[in-house]
């Protein structure tokens, strides 16, 4: 039987042999067409926290335009990324499930996920190669992953990511294995918005 855990940490560390992507599993199509049209219509009637100095995340060298939406925290703001890599589930939640039917749903989906994020990225924008390490421990013997996935929600075909040594191109309505413990970066090239939504699981 397959060891996922072991092939992840094995990534982390930059083996050749480690899991570094992988397709998990495909939506249906009038569910995602659903969550799509939801997620874009939150990108132009919401306010953004933009990855510049000072963002939580602006350590990854973005350039261009780069934006963040936190879908599940503790305040119910989507410019509140306070709590996002905080790895405590209390009193996380997605505030706007009347709004936002679709999505409230997908997060329901994870109740375990530490965060959910729609995140932006403009044309001729990226972020820049860096890292993170992934594998945690607890004590002597225990040990934890936190695994990352995206869900492509709008993209084109020149938004490319490297992840450890390869390129890789995700397609709309797909979500994906992503693992951030390797070297990786995001570049989009086209003409239009590049958006997807991503989360952790420990």
């Amino acid at each position: 039987m397959r060891n996922y855990i072991k092939e992840i940490a094995i990534a982390n560390f930059h083996g050749k042999l480690g899991l570094y992507t992988e397709k998990v599993f495909e939506f249906e199509s009038n569910f995602f067409k659903k969550l799509q049209i939801e997620c874009l219509d939150l990108a132009n009637s919401q306010a953004s926290s933009q990855v510049e100095d000072g963002h939580i995340t602006n350590w990854t060298s973005p350039f261009g335009d780069a934006v963040q939406y936190s879908l599940k925290n503790t305040s119910g703001d989507f410019n509140d990324t306070s709590t996002d890599h905080d790895l405590n589930l209390t009193n996380k939640k997605f505030h706007h499930p009347e709004k936002y039917p679709v999505i409230d749903k997908l997060i329901s989906l994870f109740p375990n996920a530490t965060n959910f994020r729609l995140n932006g990225m403009g044309v001729k924008s990226g972020l820049s190669p860096h890292e993170e390490h992934i594998v945690y421990k607890r004590g002597f013997l225990k040990s934890f992953i936190r695994a990352r996935f995206h869900i492509p929600i709008q993209t084109n075909k020149d938004v490319a990511m490297l992840i450890g040594e390869n390129i890789y191109h995700y397609e709309e309505g797909n979500m994906y294995f992503f693992n951030n413990g390797a070297i990786h970066s995001a570049d989009n090239q086209g003409n239009s918005y590049r958006f997807h939504i991503v989360f952790d699981v420990l």
